[in-house]
């Protein structure tokens, strides 16, 4: 709003030549995340996912290792990943997925960010362990959204350079994402990657926070089992645009717009 068509004005007065229209799509999703911050007011929403062939996130409870993670995809798709998050400046998660792979979540390119990655994970109950890999490397990069502020355990977080912020929760066990992405909105983060579970991932998708998919598919097959992406039902609801598809390894990644953030009913 502070230029709102001045900009080329303002590069031409200063004598650098500007040129329209060219490289026109390639402009669009390198800033699609300050266009839909603009239009929406609220950052632009990206979830990514590792699937099997048969539409899982995970397999059944109980098969993968707690305490470790489980990589559906192979490694030429989790080098990918950390391109992706390093282009956001929020990685989002749950607390199930941290007791259950104890991730640090951390842009690991080693390429210079325009500000720090902020690690953000939806605790409703604070129970994220103070021995986790998240609490041990947290330099106040780590921010636990909860809706039960329990004074003992946020101290105790808080002293180890975690932030806890807490908000009103409207279902018991849950954190309001909607409140959460307003919060960040106010903190100027222009864009967010959730890699979560079924719970968040599920509910994200239905309460419509999510503008891009990036799914990575493995050749795979988890079974009824697995943990769904969506159910089948939501997942017919969504109408995807301008897909696009690209080969890692024997993954394929799935790119898709469910919200276009250059449009103006963004």
């Amino acid at each position: 709003p502070g230029v709102n068509g001045k900009g080329l004005a303002q590069l031409r007065a200063a004598g650098i030549e500007v040129g329209l229209g060219e490289s026109g799509d390639e402009a669009r999703e390198l800033n699609e995340a300050f266009a839909g911050f603009i239009r929406m007011g609220r950052p632009f929403v990206t979830l990514k996912a590792g699937v099997s062939l048969d539409g899982r996130i995970a397999p059944a409870p109980g098969r993968a290792r707690r305490g470790e993670p489980y990589f559906l995809t192979g490694p030429e798709s989790r080098e990918d990943v950390q391109r992706t998050r390093h282009e956001h400046d929020v990685l989002l998660t749950g607390i199930r997925t941290v007791l259950a792979d104890d991730p640090q979540l951390t842009d690991r390119t080693g390429l210079p960010r325009r500000r720090p990655l902020l690690r953000v994970v939806l605790d409703a109950e604070l129970r994220l362990p103070l021995e986790s890999k998240l609490v041990s490397t947290s330099n106040e990069d780590v921010l636990v959204f909860c809706t039960d502020g329990l004074t003992s355990r946020r101290a105790a977080l808080e002293a180890r350079g975690v932030r806890v912020e807490t908000v009103r929760g409207r279902v018991p066990g849950r954190v309001p994402l909607d409140d959460v992405l307003r919060r960040l909105a106010q903190m100027q983060m222009l864009s967010v990657m959730v890699e979560a579970g079924g719970l968040v991932t599920a509910s994200a998708l239905k309460d419509g926070f999510v503008d891009k998919l990036a799914l990575y598919y493995a050749p795979v097959l988890l079974g009824s089992g697995g943990v769904a992406l969506m159910e089948q039902e939501e997942m017919q609801r969504l109408r995807v645009s301008r897909v696009k598809t690209a080969q890692f390894g024997q993954d394929v990644r799935w790119t898709g717009y469910l919200h276009d953030p250059w449009s103006a009913g963004a």
